[in-house]
């Protein structure tokens, strides 16, 4: 059901970031959905040992705001904070995802954690389109990017309700 929730948020996204002025309840929106995906990982992953996820927060954080460095200057005030929200939400999905295949790497560990790292390179590659540089080529690979990350969130989502389903039979 989060699943589902999470993908009618992105459609609700992609509404939004059509319609003219409307930029913000996208991001929001687009936030909603990405944070709820990070839901699901959260649910599923009591496996991730507290104290590796403790030791990687700093280093991946380090790493993670590298961006907002070149970006901070160029974003709007008047979306300055719907972009933090998304911007952490991407953060939180990727890094939940690949510290779920860190702590137990399997096949379907290994799918989240290629959803949660194309999602991350999207939201760069987006950023840069929106503040650094307009070459359409940005959005084309962070679209692809998009589709994959989707693709392997909806493969690790079905792979492990079934891989749950045929346990408990």
């Amino acid at each position: 059901m989060l699943y589902l929730l999470a993908l009618a948020a992105f459609m609700i996204a992609d509404y939004y970031f059509f319609v003219d002025k409307a930029l913000a309840n996208g991001i929001i929106s687009s936030g909603i959905a990405l944070s709820i995906y990070g839901i699901i990982v959260l649910i599923q992953s009591h496996y991730i040992s507290t104290r590796r996820l403790l030791l990687s927060t700093v280093p991946f954080l380090a790493f993670y705001m590298l961006p907002f460095i070149f970006f901070v200057e160029k974003i709007k005030d008047e979306i300055f904070g719907e972009i933090i929200f998304y911007t952490f939400a991407i953060g939180y999905f990727a890094f939940m995802s690949s510290m779920a295949y860190i702590s137990k790497r399997t096949p379907i560990t290994k799918k989240l954690m290629l959803a949660g790292l194309s999602t991350g390179l999207m939201g760069l590659l987006f950023g840069t389109f929106i503040f650094l540089d307009k070459k359409p080529i940005y959005t084309v690979i962070a679209n692809i990017l998009f589709i994959f990350s989707h693709y392997k969130m909806w493969e690790y989502v079905i792979t492990k309700d079934a891989q749950e389903t045929s346990s408990e039979i």
